[in-house]
């Protein structure tokens, strides 16, 4: 028959069934269970101090986008200030030049009035003396005839 069943065994299994379930939860109370905790106590640390990184870097984070999106509409605005700046500066000298060239086409316009009148008056004096030449020819050429007749 089998050790396990006969009757006279029972008190002995007892007694180191007793034993190691003391000697058991005697381990666990103080060696596992402690570890144990101390083990979920750091993880349960390190957790939380994971958690306040995250939420201070957030803050960097918002804080440094904000300081980023201030200085791109700083940046923003000195842009369009030196484009109006530039832009007021090229009408000023186009208008400038402009004018300047409208004093010179007005000075060379002039020169040529002043030539062409020059051209004009030498053409009438021109025109005049031979008038002048050709009206003797035909006076001559008439009191010529005339004295013929």
């Amino acid at each position: 028959m089998l050790p396990q069943l006969d009757a006279s065994y029972y008190i002995s299994q007892l007694f180191w069934l007793f034993i190691c379930f003391v000697v058991l939860t005697a381990l666990f109370k103080k060696i596992f269970i402690p570890r144990m905790n101390n083990l979920l106590n750091k993880r349960d640390s390190v957790i939380e101090d994971g958690k306040e990184t995250v939420s201070k870097l957030k803050s960097e984070i918002l804080a440094l986008e904000n300081e980023i999106k201030s200085i791109k509409e700083q940046e923003l605005k000195q842009t369009s200030k030196i484009v109006k700046e530039s832009i007021v500066k090229s009408e000023k000298i186009l208008e400038e030049q402009l004018k300047f060239i409208k004093d010179e086409n007005t000075e060379l316009l002039h020169a040529e009035r002043l030539k062409f009148k020059s051209e004009i008056n030498s053409l009438e004096t021109c025109l005049k003396d031979q008038i002048g030449n050709s009206s003797k020819i035909l006076l001559k050429k008439l009191f010529l005839r005339n004295k013929n007749v």
